[in-house]
């Protein structure tokens, strides 16, 4: 099936962009409905663990539980996703560790919410993944609908919790660019409320002191990108 329906909206249009918004939450309402469900079920999870060694609960240490809990709740389910470790992480400042998974029409890299709501990139390997959508447009306006049809969207899934460590439900965002300081503009951010009728807009968060480094998991046999985080 041609992608052409998927291509990326006029920014400057609203119609352009609700009609985008809507086609990418039906065409992976499936993907984001299982990363919804393994969120449930891991993030409960992941707050369990601190008391089996006796001591309180700790927000990065919960972040990085909830990563591995979704892997293998993922994985369980038929979606392939692999963690890869960086030399040059600071782990203790790793509030947003997440996952990489690529279908043939998207790849989605599913993050804790940093302060700023879509984690700011902070290595060029994350800049070049939130502005590959304009690489993307690029190549749609100069390529007829036979010749795009493999060419993948880039998509950010975000997840975050409250005080007491409840999941406070997912968010999909269309990332256009990267601003000078790292912060991410985007075609669209969304809730996802269990299907595409039912997701609302979101607002962007107010600015906050920069605290976030990244931690970025991938699909090691897909090399169909060079700069995967």
């Amino acid at each position: 099936m041609r992608r052409y329906y998927l291509r990326l909206p006029n920014p400057n249009d609203p119609k352009d962009i609700e009609r985008h918004k809507q086609a990418v939450l039906e065409k992976f309402g499936a993907m984001f409905a299982l990363t919804d469900s393994a969120l449930q079920d891991s993030i409960p999870k992941a707050n369990n663990i601190f008391a089996l060694f006796g001591g309180g609960a700790d927000r990065a240490v919960h972040a990085m539980n909830t990563r591995y809990l979704m892997k293998v709740f993922l994985s369980q389910n038929a979606v392939a996703a692999e963690e890869k470790t960086f030399d040059d992480l600071n782990i203790e400042w790793v509030p947003n560790c997440g996952l990489y998974i690529k279908q043939p029409e998207a790849e989605f890299r599913i993050l804790k919410t940093g302060p700023w709501g879509v984690p700011k990139a902070t290595s060029e390997a994350r800049s070049r993944y939130y502005s590959s959508n304009q690489l993307l447009l690029g190549l749609s306006r100069n390529n007829s609908e036979e010749n795009d049809s493999d060419l993948p969207i880039t998509l950010v899934l975000l997840w975050d919790i409250n005080d007491q460590y409840g999941y406070l439900g997912l968010e999909i965002a269309c990332p256009r660019n990267t601003k000078k300081d790292g912060t991410v503009d985007c075609y669209w951010i969304t809730r996802w409320n269990g299907s595409a009728s039912a997701a609302s807009p979101v607002e962007a968060p107010p600015q906050l002191p920069d605290t976030d480094l990244e931690g970025i998991t991938r699909i090691p046999k897909d090399k169909s990108r060079a700069a995967k985080g």
